[in-house]
């Protein structure tokens, strides 16, 4: 994970409160739509992204893009610290087919497939995990080692969870990036910071999704850390971009943008500051 700057705050100070944007999806055969997400957002301000990276995006294997990889490299360069993450391997759900009518109304009907992860074994999980890992190390991408895995839909199973919970520190995993918060696979905390999202699936709830986000926002005001999540198809709902720049531009008013790996380490930090200062007796007002 990259460093994180001095508007961060230093050691015993008051936390920042944070903002972190993520452009899901990114794949070559998404990039075109990545990147006018990428120019709405620069036409507010330039600050670090989450990129979720499909290694095999419906089979399509990374290495075959050459021109992808090096516009991603380009982005990456830029200095302003931006990280990858994993986005599964080929976000789609060839599982088994649902076995209940939730299953099935939540795999083929709300994520349409998506949901990569949500029947898979603990043994396929890890497998799939190793490999995404793999393809993104040896396609020549010069970038820092990947510590975040984001789960196509934001959803697992319950017994992949469970493993990578156990294995994801030896992948060289930090951390699971959940719709309801991050998980620390170093400590199993699940920091709450639910994602605001616009991908709705009928373009009739547009105005419905754009309240809710902006209701959630609002909740989460005096949150830590407020994450926003873009998907390529936000770009044909241009409503919905205009109120996402709006919303990152209100909240980089009073918050210190960051990636959500920077934030993590960052509060792992002051964690174990505040705890050294009980030891210490001292004063552990922050």
């Amino acid at each position: 994970m990259s460093s994180t700057t001095d508007a961060m705050g230093a050691p015993g100070r008051a936390p920042c409160r944070a903002l972190s944007v993520s452009i899901h999806d990114v794949a070559a055969p998404t990039w075109s739509q990545c990147r006018q997400l990428i120019a709405a957002l620069h036409d507010v301000g330039r600050f670090p992204l989450c990129l979720l990276l499909v290694p095999r995006w419906y089979g399509r294997p990374l290495e075959e893009d050459p021109a992808f990889i090096a516009a991603l490299q380009s982005l990456l360069d830029d200095d302003h610290g931006h990280e990858v993450l994993l986005h599964g391997l080929y976000h789609q759900d060839d599982a088994s087919a649902p076995a209940s009518i939730r299953a099935l109304i939540q795999r083929r009907v709300f994520t349409r497939n998506e949901g990569e992860f949500a029947a898979l074994d603990a043994a396929q999980a890890l497998a799939r995990i190793r490999a995404g890992l793999n393809a993104v190390q040896a396609c020549g991408l010069n970038c820092p080692p990947v510590h975040g895995f984001v789960p196509p839909a934001w959803l697992m199973s319950h017994s992949a969870r469970q493993a990578l919970l156990a294995e994801g520190i030896q992948l060289g995993l930090c951390y699971l990036s959940l719709f309801s918060g991050l998980l620390d696979l170093r400590s199993g905390r699940l920091l709450y910071a639910p994602a605001l999202v616009y991908s709705a699936r009928w373009r009739a709830g547009d105005a419905l999704v754009r309240s809710a986000v902006s209701g959630l926002a609002g909740l989460m005001r005096s949150a830590p850390l407020l994450r926003l999540g873009l998907h390529p198809s936000d770009v044909r709902r241009p409503s919905n971009l205009r109120h996402a720049q709006r919303l990152v531009e209100q909240a980089l008013r009073d918050r210190v943008p960051m990636t959500e790996g920077d934030w993590l380490e960052d509060h792992t930090r002051r964690s174990h500051e505040k705890v050294f200062r009980l030891q210490a007796g001292k004063d552990v007002e922050s």
